[in-house]
């Protein structure tokens, strides 16, 4: 099966994913959401690599951008990026690429995907983490104390980065079905 005209399709569906996951959250009181979205992004990158993956997410926060209610909690319009969360969303993007670019789609070897997705959760929080700390100086006087009052959510992001390493694992023999020239 010629695989040209799925990436598209999958990457459109991999936008839906992340605005579903966006709206499966959990509020917490004076910091960024619990979002399914990040789950998203780490089997988006898995699964369609660099391109079609950052596609995926470009896409995602376009909708944003223009006002349609595709962050957490419903949110949207380009105010969402001048508060706590904009680094987040915009690590999005990275993490992605970082995911996509690092992963092994030819093989899907569990080891070097783990380590792609452990590398694009880097990359989120790389972004998310400085953005969080300058939108709320009050709360956080430096990088350190927002790092660990994130670390609840970096134990859940790897959580997540587990579940997709491993559900790609077991859609191995079907991903190599339909991608069978990997990359």
């Amino acid at each position: 099966m010629n695989s040209i005209p799925l990436k598209p399709v999958l990457s459109a569906l991999f936008t839906a994913l992340i605005i579903v996951g966006a709206y499966i959250s959990i509020p917490v009181p004076g910091l960024p959401p619990v979002v399914l979205a990040v789950f998203f992004l780490f089997l988006g990158g898995l699964i369609l690599g660099p391109l079609w993956a950052v596609a995926s997410g470009v896409v995602y926060l376009s909708l944003g951008v223009l006002g349609l209610g595709v962050f957490a909690g419903g949110a949207g319009g380009i105010a969402q990026f001048s508060g706590p969360t904009g680094g987040f969303l915009l690590g999005y993007v990275l993490a992605l690429l970082v995911t996509g670019l690092l992963s092994d789609r030819k093989n899907y070897n569990f080891f070097r995907n783990l380590l792609a997705v452990l590398a694009g959760g880097l990359a989120l929080y790389a972004v998310g983490l400085p953005w969080l700390q300058m939108s709320m100086p009050s709360k956080f006087s430096n990088l350190w104390a927002v790092t660990m009052a994130m670390s609840p959510y970096m134990v859940g992001d790897l959580i997540k980065a587990l579940l997709a390493v491993g559900l790609v694992s077991l859609l191995k023999p079907l991903l190599k079905t339909y991608f069978p020239q990997g990359k």
